[in-house]
Formats: structure tokens, sequence, C-alpha cells
């Protein structure tokens, strides 16, 4: 009864662990797609402005 209540354990640690190693990667991936919009918006930006000043320079 001990062993399988300690392979139990051992199991319920290691995906306890992989829960975590799951939250991390989703963290980074997270920040990732942050980072991915940021530079959307601000390439999206600075095409807009090259717009508008070539619009008032006609």
């Amino acid at each position: 009864m001990t062993n399988r209540r300690d392979t139990v354990d051992e199991r319920l640690k290691a995906i306890e662990n992989n829960i975590c190693f799951m939250d991390e990667r989703l963290k980074r991936i997270e920040n990732n797609v942050r980072g991915i919009v940021f530079l959307q918006i601000l390439i999206l930006g600075i095409i807009t402005t090259s717009a508008i000043l070539f619009a008032f320079q006609c």
C-alpha cells in the first residue's frame, strides 16, 4: 500500500512540475505576443505618419 501511495505522490509531483513549466511557457508566450503587438502598432503608426506627410506634401 505504501509503495502505491509513493507512486501516486511522485506522479502528482510530476504533474505539478509540468503545470508550473507550462505556466512559465505561457508567460513567455504572452510577453512575446505583447512585443509583437507593440511592433505592429509602431509600424502602423510610422506608415500612417508617412502617408499623412506625403498627402500634405502634394
